[in-house]
């Protein structure tokens, strides 16, 4: 254990983060380090990050690697004991393999394909068990597909998150390059804390990252990173196309450059959200 903390001191950044403002996550993923939240959805310390200089950012970064060298040891070990888990490394792998696939599709067919081509034969059933326990555990929060025409949920493909993004930097490391997924897995987690059922809704060949539902509300919500181009605006807001009924769409975003409407579907700032904000409280005009 200590040498990985060792060497995650070695490999910490030479210089110490500027701004006082600045929240990190600790626990977290590096790429969402600089969003100005008061407190870290999911669970886990906030730190508000301070000039603390070069050798007290070093140490900081010390210990954050050594919690995350725990984090993964301890989180599965009560599952390991309660469920009388021999093979610990399939599960292990399992739970590598759902948070590695944070914000897409899977399914146990296709962790077993995977754990094959690993030269490590897993059945199915074992899969599917083996989730049924993470998510017991907190450990993994399942999304089910709602199928926005049959009005019916899927059995299949289900979305995985995690039930503190404080786990993704001790199970698989920085998600830096996956942004995405983890703000997706932050408003997943504070739809749930707000009371909301949260499922994945589907329409033909069309994806909706969130379907919230609170009675009598209904929301459809789309979670982006940046609006950067006509493109990606495009792409987005396609997803609200499938849908015929009246209920409200929101997109959440952390582009504070865009307009508040795109054409009837309000466009909420991620940071406001994140801060209690109502959902679809529309973002402050640039």
């Amino acid at each position: 254990m200590r040498s990985g903390s060792r060497a995650r001191c070695r490999a910490a950044p030479e210089t110490a983060p500027s701004g006082g403002a600045t929240v990190r996550w600790w626990r977290g993923c590096r790429g969402l380090a600089r969003l100005s939240v008061p407190h870290r959805p999911g669970g886990g310390a906030a730190e508000p990050a301070r000039p603390v200089g070069n050798d007290g950012w070093r140490r900081v970064q010390c210990h954050a690697g050594r919690l995350e060298t725990n984090a993964g040891a301890i989180a599965i070990r009560d599952v390991i004991r309660r469920h009388r888990i021999r093979d610990v490394a399939v599960l292990e792998a399992i739970l590598r393999f759902a948070v590695d696939s944070v914000g897409s599709p899977v399914s146990a067919k296709r962790i077993a394909d995977f754990m094959k081509s690993r030269r490590r034969t897993t059945a199915v059933d074992t899969v599917l068990n083996y989730l049924t326990h993470l998510g017991d555990a907190f450990l993994l929060a399942p999304a089910p597909r709602l199928d926005l025409r049959g009005r019916k949920l899927l059995q299949v493909n289900r979305k995985y998150y995690l039930g503190d993004i404080g786990l993704c930097q001790g199970i698989v490391g920085s998600r830096d390059r996956d942004i995405g997924g983890m703000l997706e897995n932050l408003v997943y987690l504070e739809l749930r804390r707000r009371g909301y059922a949260v499922t994945v809704g589907v329409a033909g060949s069309r994806e909706i990252d969130f379907v919230a539902e609170r009675r009598p509300e209904r929301w459809y919500v789309q979670v982006a990173y940046l609006l950067e181009s006509p493109a990606t605006i495009e792409r987005e807001l396609a997803a609200f196309a499938a849908v015929r009924d009246a209920y409200p769409r929101v997109l959440l975003s952390l582009d504070p450059h865009q307009p508040s409407d795109f054409e009837g579907v309000t466009h909420q700032s991620l940071t406001d959200f994140l801060r209690g904000a109502r959902l679809g409280a529309p973002a402050r005009e640039p």
